[in-house]
């Protein structure tokens, strides 16, 4: 249960695949961990949301239950890779003149409603410079948590710290 989500709906979805699954397939190991990876997901994103507004205590407490859950290291930077590049298109769109509102609603970037004012309070937090350093920073880690695997959670911990200064560096 550990790797269950907060959001109930998520979590009465998981059951509802459970209950029907149930009645046409055995439910072995596999197919459990394949319902629960929606919740993973979910936590993920929340946790790299959390982390790029300065959110530290939140971003850490999801960090802690990634790490009972355990989830892949490699999964984590390669989603804060996908949202370092979804901002930075972000930003070029809006460099190229895109008003924010047609930005949220455009399908390529795959922001999804929940996301919407977390996306609001990153823009104003990172720039693109910031994101492009944040990415060469994240490409080392995934390195370093695929070479050094007994310290990978150490390294996405001083990534929420290197994040966390970055964010509260721009709001003062």
């Amino acid at each position: 249960l550990m790797k269950l989500s907060k959001d109930t709906k998520l979590n009465d979805n998981i059951f509802e695949k459970l209950n029907l699954i149930s009645k046409s397939v055995k439910l072995d190991k596999n197919a459990l961990d394949y319902l629960i990876d929606d919740n993973r997901q979910a936590d993920v994103n929340d946790l790299i949301n959390y982390s790029m507004i300065g959110d530290y205590l939140k971003a850490t407490n999801i960090l802690k239950k990634c790490s009972l859950s355990k989830i892949s290291t490699i999964f984590i930077c390669r989603r804060y890779l996908f949202k370092i590049n979804q901002l930075e298109k972000i930003f070029l769109l809006r460099k190229n003149g895109a008003t924010f509102d047609d930005i949220l609603k455009n399908r390529l970037l795959k922001i999804f409603f929940k996301e919407k004012q977390f996306i609001k309070n990153q823009v104003k937090i990172w720039n693109l410079n910031k994101i492009n350093h944040l990415r060469e920073k994240f490409i080392d880690i995934e390195i370093n948590c695929k070479s050094k695997q007994d310290f990978d959670y150490l390294f996405l911990e001083n990534a929420l710290i290197y994040i966390y200064i970055q964010s509260i560096n721009t709001l003062k």
